[in-house]
């Protein structure tokens, strides 16, 4: 009896797993995760499951209920080997073959990786899912020496948790500065600051021409002649979709799988929602890597899936714990827009992101409250379309006062 299947227990996977049963759904639903564990939420991969604070098993994404569910059927360390869109049915790599109505593929993204890492040596790691937590701890100790290439916000969060633990780090960033693609330069210098003091020793402008060693990893040469002994190497410069079942089945793909407003594919039966997608709208198309976009886009997709067609329509949200501060940044921003930057009380700065005279992002770092408080805040503007003048923005004891009395640029 064909149902729904949905390809990816990550967030939008298990978001879109919960909808469907939500709503009533009690025909067959597979959920096929390809590793080897119950679906986890996966933001603590770099911080508290890192220091061993808590386990997988304390960070559940679907409840109980949902597995003890009639029809609910869970495949797990499973994966999918073929997508047949005429027969509209997903072949697994054990040969099974599950019949679909409508399917959802939820396969979010994969670490990039460098050239050097062909070379083998078994302490080369990235960050995706516990089987790379399990094998980088082994690692992670008091006086440990760390190499972090790339200075992203999983880097960074990773170089704060091994400084706790006691590590020595060095994090290597082929940029002039952190974050470039989401911190201005004022709030950049005050991360910055802040991982200088607690002892990350940074390189910037800088590439690893090799990495060597004798059957394990004994250290970093820079492309300067700098050589930067370590222990173990993590590889944090990004990530891809995960989009080759797509591509196998003929699924039309440009940096993502290709959805509509609908998070639908150009197969009707298709969706697509999460890291591996891309959404084109008649404004333009955009694809996005967040926590809080993946379970947003798996819950409509859910919907969809079963009911009337939503539009997708929610605004870009993000976060990353930063020793005992935090990055929060709420829309898109994009090189060229007009900052105004807010002193928040000596609780950290923020940024309020202008393109062609409309508030298009805020962004802040420092202590979670106020940050939190000021990106809430931002993210309702957005929202509402509200735009306060920029000088008044910088002026403001109080940044509600525009959401009671809307101000356009």
């Amino acid at each position: 009896m064909s149902g729904l299947v949905i390809i990816g227990a990550g967030h939008a996977g298990c978001r879109a797993a919960e909808a469907i049963c939500n709503l009533g759904w009690d025909g067959p639903l597979h959920l096929i995760n390809a590793e080897a564990c119950r679906p986890y939420e996966r933001p603590p991969l770099s911080k508290a499951i890192l220091s061993g604070e808590r386990s997988v098993s304390d960070l559940p994404l679907l409840r109980d209920a949902i597995f003890s569910r009639p029809n609910f059927f869970y495949e797990q360390s499973a994966r999918v080997a073929l997508i047949d869109r005429v027969n509209q049915s997903v072949t697994l790599n054990d040969g099974r073959v599950i019949p679909y109505l409508r399917l959802l593929i939820a396969t979010g993204a994969t670490a990039r990786s460098l050239p050097l890492q062909q070379n083998g040596y078994p302490q080369i790691y990235s960050i995706r899912t516990i089987s790379d937590v399990e094998g980088f701890k082994a690692n992670f100790h008091a006086g440990a020496r760390l190499v972090i290439i790339g200075g992203g916000l999983i880097g960074l969060e990773v170089a704060a948790t091994a400084r706790k633990a006691g590590c020595q780090v060095h994090v290597i960033e082929a940029g002039p500065r952190l974050l470039m693609r989401i911190l201005p330069e004022e709030l950049e210098g005050e991360l910055r600051r802040d991982h200088v003091q607690a002892g990350i020793a940074f390189h910037f402008d800088s590439a690893v021409s090799q990495i060597t060693g004798n059957g394990r990893v004994e250290a970093v040469q820079l492309v300067n002649g700098e050589r930067l002994a370590c222990d173990a190497v993590l590889v944090s410069i990004g990530s891809v979709p995960d989009t080759a079942i797509a591509e196998a089945c003929g699924l039309k793909v440009d940096n993502g799988i290709a959805v509509d407003e609908y998070l639908r594919t150009e197969d009707p039966n298709i969706f697509a929602a999460g890291d591996v997608c891309r959404v084109f709208t008649q404004d333009g198309s955009y694809r996005l890597e967040c926590w809080r976009n993946s379970g947003d886009q798996g819950e409509i997709a859910g919907q969809n899936m079963v009911g009337d067609l939503r539009p997708y329509s929610g605004t870009p949200w993000m976060w990353s714990d930063q020793y005992d501060k935090v990055v929060q940044a709420a829309g898109v921003v994009n090189p060229g827009q007009e900052i105004v930057v807010k002193d928040l009380g000596g609780a950290g700065k923020a940024s309020f992101h202008y393109e062609v005279g409309r508030l298009s992002a805020v962004v802040a770092y420092g202590s979670i409250g106020v940050v939190a408080k000021t990106v809430s805040v931002g993210r309702t503007m957005l929202e509402r379309g509200i735009s306060p003048n920029p000088d008044d923005i910088a002026t403001a004891a109080d940044l509600r006062i525009f959401l009671r009395t809307p101000a356009t640029a």
